[in-house]
């Protein structure tokens, strides 16, 4: 449900954008996908902290994706500091 209210409202342009009126100002579809962040914000803290057990216990097993090359350069410059 989250990720369709997003979807269908992220694309539509308000008439407040049309009409030129400044950010600031609140627009209905915003609130709209703003209830649906915190949704997706505990799913992909989940998928990554799952991703981190998967490449500390048995790397090998890990998908070769984004997301593993992306952590796997986080840990590599850890220690460059």
């Amino acid at each position: 449900m989250a990720m369709a209210t997003y979807f269908n409202t992220i694309g539509k342009i308000s008439p407040l954008d049309i009409l030129g009126v400044p950010d600031f100002v609140p627009r209905l579809s915003r609130l709209r996908v703003h209830s649906t962040l915190p949704i997706f914000r505990s799913r992909g803290q989940a998928g990554h902290l799952r991703r981190r057990r998967i490449l500390a216990e048995r790397p090998d097993k890990a998908p070769n994706d984004l997301l593993t090359h992306l952590l796997a350069a986080l840990d590599t410059s850890a220690g460059d500091g």
